[in-house]
C-alpha cells in the first residue's frame, strides 16, 4: 500500500493491551497537557480490527510504543500508592482491596528487579507500526537501532520525561515527523514477513550446500 500525505484525524494513539505500567503512562502524559486515545483489551475504546488499527495508525500523528518493563522511576511507585488510596475509598470490600493493591504494588516492585519484564525487548509493533504508515515514538530496546536509524526513521525514548519533550516537538514540527513517518515506512519494507521467511530459507539452501561440498 503507497504511503500518501493524510489529513491527521488523532493527535497521540496507544494500541495495546492496558496494564498498570502502560497506565501510568498516560496518566504522565494527560498530566502533562498531552491527551492520548488508547485502544486494546482494557482500555475505554476498546479493541481494533486489523483494518481499523492500520487506518488509525495512518491517520494519527503519533503512534506510540509503549513499555511493558516495570519503569525504574519513583513517580510509577507512587502513582500504584495512589491506586491502593483509591481502591480502599471506593472499593465495596475494603480489605481485599487493600490486600489485592499491596500485593500488585509488591509484585511490581519485585519484578522491576528480578524479572525479565524490567528490561525493554524488541516487539512486532516496532515493525507494524512503520509498515502502516505510521509515526513511532517507541521506548528503547536494546538492538532496536540495528533495525531503525534513531531521529531518521524512528525516534526512541527512555523516560517519561523524554517522552514528554519528544512529542510536544513533533507535534510542533510536522515537516521533521513526515519526513521519518516516510523514512521509517520506507525501512519497514526490509523487515516483511515474507523477507524474512525468505532469507530462512536461503540461508537452509547455503547450509545444505556446503554440507553435500564436504
Amino acid at each position: 500500500m503507497p504511503l500518501e500525505k493524510l489529513e491527521f484525524e488523532n493527535d497521540i494513539i496507544f494500541i495495546g493491551g492496558k496494564n498498570k505500567v502502560r497506565e501510568w503512562y498516560i496518566s504522565e502524559l494527560h498530566n502533562a497537557g498531552l491527551k492520548v486515545r488508547c485502544f486494546g483489551f482494557g482500555w475505554p475504546e476498546g479493541k481494533l480490527s486489523y483494518e481499523q488499527m492500520v487506518q488509525i495508525t495512518r491517520r494519527s500523528k503519533i503512534s506510540l510504543n509503549l513499555s511493558n518493563s516495570i519503569p525504574k522511576d519513583f513517580r510509577y511507585y507512587l502513582y500504584l500508592v495512589k491506586q491502593i488510596f483509591r481502591s480502599i475509598s471506593f472499593g465495596a470490600d475494603k480489605r481485599f482491596a487493600i490486600a489485592s493493591s499491596l500485593r500488585i504494588a509488591i509484585n511490581d516492585f519485585i519484578s522491576s528487579f528480578i524479572e525479565e519484564k524490567a528490561f525493554e525487548q524488541i516487539k512486532a509493533r516496532n515493525f507494524e507500526i512503520p509498515a502502516h504508515g505510521g509515526f513511532q515514538i517507541s521506548q528503547y530496546a536494546l538492538g532496536l537501532d540495528d533495525y531503525f536509524i534513531p531521529g531518521k526513521e524512528i525516534v526512541l525514548f527512555s523516560t517519561v520525561d523524554e517522552l514528554i519533550v519528544l512529542i510536544k516537538y513533533y507535534l510542533f514540527n510536522t515537516e521533521e515527523r513526515e519526513r521519518i513517518r516516510f523514512a521509517g515506512y520506507e525501512r519497514s519494507k526490509m523487515h516483511t514477513y515474507a523477507l524474512r521467511i525468505k532469507k530462512i530459507f536461503q540461508g537452509i539452501d547455503h547450509d545444505q550446500g556446503l554440507h553435500n561440498c564436504e
